[in-house]
């Protein structure tokens, strides 16, 4: 093989090679997951003996619903903040078209103050 030659395929190889390292490091960065914040409603379901067997999040205004992961940080929301509306903060991952949140915050969504009502006429200063 020439010299020529041997530089030619030496080159091909190291582009090959780039092209291929700069992919997977592009999938990599595609797949790690980011931090969220999601303000929705938990709902749990418990079995006979009244332990969380299952929870989700299903976020206001929308229609997504996130199983939330029964870790330590799980179990705490699902067991402490049953049918409450919170903000959540944590990673979300996709299995088999679901979406599921990994619990690493959370604290309650303040309810808004009901308005006053309006005078009747004639209460008016």
């Amino acid at each position: 093989m020439s010299k020529c030659g041997y530089w030619l395929l030496t080159a091909i190889v190291c582009v090959a090679v780039c092209a291929a390292v700069g992919q997977v490091q592009g999938q990599e960065k595609e797949t790690a997951p980011k931090d969220v914040t999601i303000k929705g409603v938990v709902s749990v379901t418990r079995n006979d003996d009244w332990a969380v067997v299952s929870a989700t999040l299903k976020e206001t205004g929308k229609a997504d619903v996130y199983k939330i992961k029964l870790d330590a940080k799980g179990k705490a929301l699902a067991e402490e903040w049953e049918d409450e509306e919170m903000e959540v903060t944590g990673t979300v991952t996709k299995e088999k078209d679901e979406k599921w949140l990994t619990v690493k915050s959370f604290k309650p969504v303040p309810k808004e103050a009901a308005p006053e009502p309006a005078p009747e006429p004639g209460e008016w200063e």
